[in-house]
């Protein structure tokens, strides 16, 4: 159980990375579509990327 919950760990920054360059590309899209959705799209990265 305790090594199967590492497993997990380990794969858990992965997943977040994947996760992360599928919605920025989605937010890459919406940008593209709609310049309206700027804004939601600009607080959806600060929260994914906070670099940027």
């Amino acid at each position: 159980s305790i090594i199967q919950f590492h497993s997990t760990l380990l794969l858990l920054p992965f997943f977040l990375f994947i996760v992360g360059i599928c919605v920025r590309h989605t937010n890459v899209y919406f940008c593209d579509q709609r310049e309206r959705g700027e804004e939601l799209v600009m607080s959806c990265r600060s929260l994914v990327n906070p670099v940027y």
